[in-house]
């Protein structure tokens, strides 16, 4: 039994072994190529290739120069004793003249200058009178517009104290008027109170009210310290009054806080 299990064991260690070595020499092996693979370097990218373009001048043609015809010099001629020099011709006045001609320019450019001169000074002269005569103008319209300022301002004024004036006038005129005074044309007298009689009440009721421009009796009411008995009566006895129209400048107009007294007494009694 014992042979048997450690020749099985052997075998299997066999097995093992190999299996072992196998495997190492596998990694061995990967590790070795990836080395090779990280120290290799690493590829260059494709380079692109350019072209490049060069302008170039040529030479412009040389063009030869014409060639002028070769004129031969002609022989002098030499002059024969028999023959005489000419005689110096006399020089022309013209020179002169010219010198005279040009002075007598120049002169007359001299006057224009000074004639010009004069010239320049009237048109500023003239300028200044113009604009003189525009200060004047304008003066003279300012003036005319104060001058229709100041109208219209005494024109104002004299309107306001003739407005003035009437209004005082008016308002004279209507304190002159008395209100007091101002009787009806038809007067009724009031009815006196039953209990009143009754009780031998006596007193006065003083009522005020507003005459229109009709004349007639608007607005009544009860003033002063008026027995409550008499109220009524009163009321109605001022509603019948008829007035003659107040007149101011030919217009009918209303009268405001007319007043009556009425007096209610017995008769008989003491």
């Amino acid at each position: 039994m014992t042979v048997s299990t450690a020749h099985n064991m052997t075998t299997h260690w066999k097995e093992h072994g190999t299996a072992l070595a196998v495997t190492a020499l596998l990694h061995i092996g990967a590790l070795y190529w990836l080395t090779q693979i990280e120290m290799q370097p690493p590829a260059e990218p494709p380079k692109t290739q350019t072209i490049k373009l060069r302008m170039i001048q040529l030479p412009a043609p040389q063009t030869e120069p014409a060639q002028l015809p070769k004129v031969e010099p002609k022989p002098a001629v030499k002059p024969h004793a028999t023959q005489e020099p000419p005689k110096p011709q006399p020089k022309p006045k013209q020179q002169s003249e010219k010198k005279i001609l040009a002075s007598k320019s120049e002169q007359k450019v001299s006057k224009k200058q000074t004639a010009d001169i004069p010239s320049t000074e009237t048109t500023q002269t003239q300028q200044k009178q113009v604009e003189q005569n525009l200060q004047k103008e304008k003066a003279s319209t300012f003036s005319e517009q104060t001058q229709t300022a100041k109208s219209e301002s005494v024109q104002k004024q004299t309107a306001e104290k003739t407005q003035k004036s009437t209004q005082q006038n008016t308002s004279v005129r209507e304190e002159k008027f008395d209100v007091s005074n101002y009787k009806p044309a038809n007067k009724t007298p009031p009815q006196y109170p039953e209990q009143a009689l009754d009780r031998r009440l006596e007193g006065d009721c003083t009522i005020t009210y507003t005459v229109n421009a009709q004349g007639r009796v608007e607005n009544p009411k009860a003033q002063g310290d008026c027995h409550p008995l008499f109220v009524r009566p009163a009321l109605q006895a001022a509603k019948q009054f008829q007035y003659q129209p107040r007149k101011v400048n030919g217009q009918a107009v209303a009268v405001q806080n007319v007043k009556n007294t009425f007096q209610f007494r017995i008769a008989g009694a003491s």
